[in-house]
């Protein structure tokens, strides 16, 4: 190769690269021509990719040698491709010029370039994405709070303890403890003395445990523990009683002294099941027992205990005559938009109102219509109702708002939904643009193609598509290149941890459920650290990822002025929580709509 082409494009002969030159050269990515007599060119960004200059890498032997021996394998498959068609994407790591290490995404494909064939190698640097992913990926196996696996990570680790147990014939237990009244108590005392003594009960629990077990964060206030290697039964029971111990002394969350109750409830593999979900569920039952004995703090699971099922039967029975006697009612949540400092769209949220218990949230019925079934008849009925009353609104006059509906991952799977809102609005002669349907991350896992393909549909129909929660679940951020989305919701954990104090804690704001209704592992203070004080940073960066996608981002849990001023700094879009207004009826949306336009317009509005 002479030293014109080592120095990239320094070919003033052939004249027929010129303009191509000029293109490639002006892209912000990596590009490598390679002609049919073997000439390889570099464009000029491909040294901002690399850290090397086109003249110092000059073949595709120096290209190879820049990346990780053990990625240059697919380095070699990218750059094969004889086709017309793109190959498929490879992301392969490289040692940088001047130290560091950068991930870049790598794609091929061969070209006419005025007669002649040319392959078109394009690399892309993706650290910034694969540095987020980590973050998310970190978010997902450890909870924020606590640094202790999350349930994600337990059942991994689960499902391990399990194989192991079977290989040896050993005796497993699956201990819940569960906080008694915590609820209660970030109420009375504020959630941020309640993160306080949820941080102490995770560090003296996991000085409890051995090192060969595991002890995770369940939900708000539960822990779960994965006893390995027991000798007997009695075993579980008795390190059950053990853990318990340390809510004896008092929890110290300055200027209070709080004294917690606590119960446990166990299941043993192979007695009470043989899989994760059988042994997390039985004891769950054991410790819903256990929470109802005042004699006994610690139980064992029972088959008995099965007779649960059937005052669960009977609730479900009572939620079924709810939905059809008209028992549930949408409330409305306003979504501001921050660009424009004017309320843009609801948030449509069911409500049960109970003719004995009034008001009931989502949470306390939702989980059961999910389990029961009763999530489809539901999810239907919270869309005929906010598409109707978004079609009386605008058939008033009422300034166009979009109606935000959270559909479940059940709810989702069904073949019919895309043809039922099609009719429903329709039916109600709703422009489908005042329509937007959230849905988690939990529901594109596994199913990639078909939930593509369903989100299609809705986007030709004109209706908008969010990821709702968006940070909480581990799912490769791939997904966001192949789904059609329109926005992504921040989940709220990270706007609590914004500014360092999440004000009070939401209760029933948003669905959160679907439906608008929607070795051992001890505590990692690493993780926790990490996550509360990169959440400016973690949500910098969800912003400029949503933004790169051409998507907007939502902030949801916004509650006070400080997170507010925070999230339009970071050029969040649109924002909701209880700061503008808590979910409110149908009959007092507008009013409240009118009352945050106007407070929105006062100086700190």
């Amino acid at each position: 190769m002479t030293q014109q082409h080592k120095e990239g494009w320094h070919s003033p002969q052939d004249s027929m690269f010129e303009h191509l030159r000029e293109l490639t050269d002006a892209l912000p990515i990596g590009i490598v021509l390679r002609r049919e007599d073997g000439t390889v060119y570099f464009n000029r960004t491909i040294g901002g990719v690399t850290g090397y200059s086109p003249a110092e890498l000059c073949d595709l032997t120096a290209l190879e040698r820049v990346i990780l021996p053990q990625h240059q394998p697919l380095l070699r498959v990218a750059t094969a491709i004889e086709s017309d068609r793109p190959s498929s994407h490879y992301e392969v790591q490289l040692e940088r010029k001047g130290g560091g290490r950068a991930w870049v995404d790598v794609s091929a494909r061969r070209v006419d370039w005025r007669g002649e064939r040319v392959q078109m190698i394009s690399l892309m640097d993706i650290t910034r994405y694969k540095v987020l992913e980590e973050q998310l990926i970190r978010n997902a196996m450890y909870d924020g709070l606590t640094g202790l696996p999350s349930r994600c990570l337990l059942e991994d680790r689960l499902r391990e303890a399990l194989a192991h147990a079977r290989r040896t014939r050993s005796l497993l237990a699956v201990v819940l403890i569960d906080i008694h009244r915590f609820r209660e108590i970030n109420e009375l005392i504020g959630s941020q003395v309640g993160d306080q003594l949820l941080m102490q009960a995770a560090r003296r629990l996991g000085e409890m445990v051995r090192e060969s077990d595991t002890l995770a964060r369940g939900t708000d206030d539960d822990f779960v523990v994965v006893l390995n290697h027991l000798k007997e039964a009695q075993d579980a029971e008795r390190v059950a009683r053990k853990l318990l111990t340390v809510f004896r002394e008092p929890f110290t969350a300055e200027p209070h002294h709080v004294y917690l109750d606590a119960s446990a409830g166990f299941a043993i593999y192979p007695r009470d099941g043989s899989t994760p979900e059988e042994l997390v569920k039985n004891a769950a039952s054991a410790l819903t027992f256990a929470k109802n004995n005042l004699k006994d703090r610690v139980m064992a699971f029972e088959p008995a205990m099965h007779a649960m099922a059937l005052e669960k039967l009977r609730l479900t029975n009572r939620l079924r005559q709810a939905i059809e006697c008209g028992e549930l009612q949408l409330y409305y949540q306003p979504l501001v938009d921050l660009r424009r400092n004017e309320v843009v769209g609801l948030e449509a949220l069911a409500r049960w109102l109970h003719p004995d218990a009034g008001l009931v949230f989502p949470d306390s019925f939702i989980p059961l219509a999910e389990e029961s079934g009763l999530i489809h008849p539901l999810g239907r009925w919270v869309i005929r109702e906010a598409c109707s009353q978004a079609a009386l609104w605008q058939g008033n006059g009422h300034p166009p708002l979009r109606i935000s509906i959270n559909i479940s991952p059940a709810q989702f799977e069904e073949e019919e939904l895309v043809d039922y809102i099609e009719e429903t609005l329709a039916l109600c002669k709703l422009e489908a643009g005042r329509l937007a349907l959230e849905i988690t991350e939990r529901t594109f896992m596994g199913e990639l193609e078909a939930a593509a393909q369903r989100l299609q549909r809705l986007r030709q129909m004109g209706a908008k598509v969010d990821i709702d929660d968006f940070g909480t679940i581990y799912a490769s951020l791939a997904y966001l290149r192949k789904l059609p989305v329109d926005s992504l919701k921040i989940d709220r954990i990270f706007i609590q941890d914004l500014t360092g104090n999440g004000g009070t804690a939401q209760t029933g704001g948003a669905s959160g459920s679907g439906v608008g209704v929607s070795s051992p592992l001890k505590p990692d203070p690493l993780a926790a650290k990490t996550s509360v004080c990169s959440a400016p940073a973690l949500t910098r960066a969800i912003v400029l990822l949503g933004h790169s996608l051409n998507m907007d981002v939502v902030a949801e849990g916004v509650e006070t002025l400080e997170q507010l001023q925070m999230l339009r700094e970071l050029g969040c879009d649109l924002a909701q929580g209880f700061y503008f207004s808590q979910p409110v009826p149908a009959d007092q949306a507008l009013a409240c709509v009118a009352d945050i336009n106007r407070r929105l317009t006062q100086p700190h509005g």
